[in-house]
């Protein structure tokens, strides 16, 4: 797995987002079921992530 720091990410999201957009729109509103549990890890990026969201907002 690479690793990444915080601003590569968040310029990575943010050059995706117009695609993931279309994707969405173009794909309607269908919602996806999680497989899977999220595991230790995953939550603690994802509460990361937020919690710098909520920061720079």
């Amino acid at each position: 797995m690479r690793k990444m720091n915080m601003s590569e990410l968040n310029n990575w999201i943010f050059s995706r987002k117009g695609h993931v957009e279309r994707d969405i729109l173009k794909d309607g509103r269908e919602q996806h079921v999680r497989l899977r549990p999220r595991d230790k890890e995953e939550m603690r990026i994802l509460d990361e992530l937020c919690i710098n969201r909520w920061n720079i907002a």
